[in-house]
């Protein structure tokens, strides 16, 4: 079922973006995006980086901002007249993310770049504030207690969507769709709601009657417990050729006897040349307490790869180009 849904939600996204896709193509050609948008890139340098960003430029549509030690990352893609800004940083060892996307924008002058400037650094301000807020609220033992058991289905659902044969068809059963998705996937990151959040949102309702609530800043939630959920996309070589990753804040998941379960902490779906090659999971394993990359197949089953010493300072795609290219996927 989650698979003809899916489906059709590509087929839609796919039809509404493709129509537009190359209008801009030329307007960049002639102004890159360093130049197109270079007050808003020295405004939000000098306030979120303190002037030290370096940029670079990915394609055409993308470009990065870096501070020196890369704890933040500002994110530019531009497509079909739209804007999508992502910022990404470490607060308590989590990684949290603030993302605005400006819509249908012509007329890309000096003060409106600026207003977008304040609102996206007013927007993170506050994500950061209440990151900090939530960070420090100590709920009573019976709120824990439910929120506990909330947590641990919510886990068990992600697991159970990352592992399943259902959604492992979706990206490498061999048919005509495949491409459909891979472009699905390519366009949504402009939408509010991710191809593959998207997914994961619909396997929990329809493959298991669960419906989260939704709160901001990709927050959810579910039983009172809240989560994060988001998709972040890692490009290798130009538009066509990526990983992206689908991840949320889960940790410290517990049974109701207090055992540790995994957790699948990424959902990595690699896409060459805008077809689905390949499918990896993250999880951490709480017994050997360390973190593993397996390798999901279109019949559900999977296979370790690798453990990751490194995992949370180097995260898993490093590995995974090098492991991609060792074996010709």
């Amino acid at each position: 079922m989650i698979y003809a849904i899916v489906t059709i939600i590509a087929v839609f996204v796919i039809a509404r973006f493709l129509i537009s896709l190359d209008k801009d193509k030329k307007v960049l050609e002639s102004q890159p995006l360093e130049i197109k948008f270079g007050r808003l890139i020295e405004i939000l340098d000098e306030k979120l980086l303190d002037g030290n960003g370096g940029v670079t430029v990915l394609d055409l549509r993308s470009l990065n901002i870096y501070n020196d030690d890369k704890t933040q990352i500002i994110q530019f893609f531009y497509s079909s007249s739209n804007l999508n800004l992502t910022w990404r940083s470490k607060f308590s060892g989590k990684e949290i993310t603030a993302q605005k996307n400006i819509p249908n924008g012509l007329d890309w002058n000096l003060t409106l770049q600026e207003q977008i400037a304040d609102s996206f650094i007013n927007q993170i301000e506050m994500k950061i504030k209440t990151y900090k807020r939530l960070d420090s609220i100590s709920e009573d033992t019976n709120s824990q207690t439910i929120e506990e058991k909330a947590k641990f289905k919510i886990n068990s659902l992600f697991y159970a969507f990352c592992f399943s044969a259902e959604t492992a068809k979706i990206f490498l059963e061999e048919n005509s769709m495949r491409k459909n998705v891979a472009e699905a996937i390519y366009l949504s990151i402009l939408e509010k709601n991710k191809f593959l959040e998207t997914a994961f949102k619909l396997f929990a309702k329809k493959v298991h009657g669960v419906e989260f609530g939704e709160s901001s800043f990709n927050f959810y939630r579910y039983n009172n417990f809240r989560f994060f959920l988001d998709v972040r996309r890692e490009i290798i070589e130009g538009n066509s050729t990526f990983f992206e990753i689908l991840y949320n804040d889960l940790e410290d998941v517990k049974d109701d006897d207090g055992q540790e379960y995994a957790v699948a902490v990424e959902f990595i779906v690699y896409v060459m040349d805008m077809c689905p090659k390949a499918v990896f999971v993250v999880v951490y394993d709480a017994i050997l307490d360390c973190y593993a990359i397996r390798q999901v197949y279109k019949d559900g089953t999977s296979a370790k790869i690798t453990f990751l010493e490194d995992y949370e300072e180097s995260g898993a795609t490093e590995f995974l180009e090098e492991f991609i290219t060792n074996q010709n996927l």
